[in-house]
């Protein structure tokens, strides 16, 4: 074999080892698979070949009809994976998210998780699963501090003074703790992302409509909304449905944080580059649970009546973008929660 064969063929032993060793998490040895760690045993009644694809690596498949633990329990006893914990699949919580529950097989506790914490649940029961139910737990106690309050009836959005945002009155949309950026509109996507303060940015004025006392935010008769399967924020022209609605928390700062409806996902800011950061409701588990959601802001575009006056405020000299399009009035509104 001439040199260059030679080396060629340890490339592309390399590559292999490389795509079996992190891409399954096995061992390559003198040309051998090796799983030198026992798969764990995972229940679940939804589409085999869809849920594998949800990176259940390294496990045994069990199909299921009831969630039966103490039964469960025995059968994962019997098979040739970790005895210590099983996990069964509880199925879809929305078109994205999974549910599931993990059980130690000891003491039969259990603890519910979705595919957010995935990842880092099922290693850490690989790791040491006697400790972590309590740990989790805790964790879980001190999120609720964090989650998204219960609607109320008398809910108001407020400006950045502090007053009750009135109807067909223009405002300025920004962000609050971002103090070197600024939020910019996508003019082909009308998705909304934030650039370096001193880029050309146009201001995104809105308006608020509250319809039976649902409140929601439109730009030039588009409705605020997530826009796509990314989690952006962005308008559209057709009131959002259920799974896209956003709930609006007030908070003491005279702002409020944003949040997907009926759910935990606040909107977060991500420094990509120097001049784009991302404006998402972002799914990533360190984002979910430690980090600070984005705070956002209702500037109102002129100064408060004064003698019957109505002056220009600090934001009138720049220039606004403009979105086309048609209210259909006849569709249901965004409701949204308070904090």
């Amino acid at each position: 074999m001439s040199v260059l064969a030679e080396d060629r063929e340890h490339e592309r032993l390399d590559n292999e080892k490389e795509i079996v060793e992190i891409t399954f998490g096995l061992d390559l040895i003198d040309g051998v698979v090796h799983n030198n760690e026992l798969p764990h045993l995972i229940f679940s009644n939804y589409e085999l070949a869809s849920f594998i694809r949800r990176g259940n690596t390294n496990t045994i498949m069990e199909n299921f009809t009831t969630v039966d633990i103490q039964k469960f329990a025995e059968i994962v006893k019997s098979k040739p994976c970790n005895h210590n914990f099983f996990v069964v699949h509880l199925g879809p919580k929305n078109y994205i998210d999974h549910l599931y529950m993990c059980c130690n097989v000891k003491t039969l506790e259990t603890f519910e998780y979705s595919s957010v914490t995935k990842s880092r649940i099922e290693k850490e029961l690989i790791d040491n699963v006697d400790d972590c139910f309590a740990k989790w737990k805790a964790e879980g106690e001190a999120l609720k501090l964090t989650k998204p309050a219960k609607r109320v009836s008398n809910f108001h959005l407020v400006d950045s003074e502090g007053h009750p945002v009135e109807e067909n009155t223009d405002y300025y949309l920004q962000m609050h703790d971002q103090p070197n950026d600024v939020l910019k509109l996508n003019r082909y996507r009308r998705t909304i992302y934030a650039t370096y303060h001193l880029n050309h940015a146009n201001k995104i004025p809105v308006r608020c409509s509250v319809i039976d006392g649902i409140h929601y935010l439109t730009c030039e008769n588009y409705y605020l909304q997530v826009y796509d399967h990314l989690g952006e924020l962005g308008f559209k022209d057709t009131i959002p449905e259920k799974e896209n609605r956003i709930e609006f928390h007030t908070t003491e700062n005279n702002t409020f944080k944003t949040v997907r409806w009926d759910n935990d996902i606040w909107l977060a800011f991500q420094k990509e580059t120097f001049n784009y950061s991302s404006v998402t409701f972002n799914r990533d588990e360190a984002i979910v649970r430690w980090d600070k959601p984005l705070e956002l802001i209702l500037k109102r575009t002129h100064s408060r009546p004064s003698n019957g006056i109505m002056t220009s405020g600090s934001y009138s000299e720049k220039k606004c973008i403009s979105i086309p399009g048609p209210i259909k009035s006849d569709d249901k509104a965004v409701q949204d929660r308070i904090s």
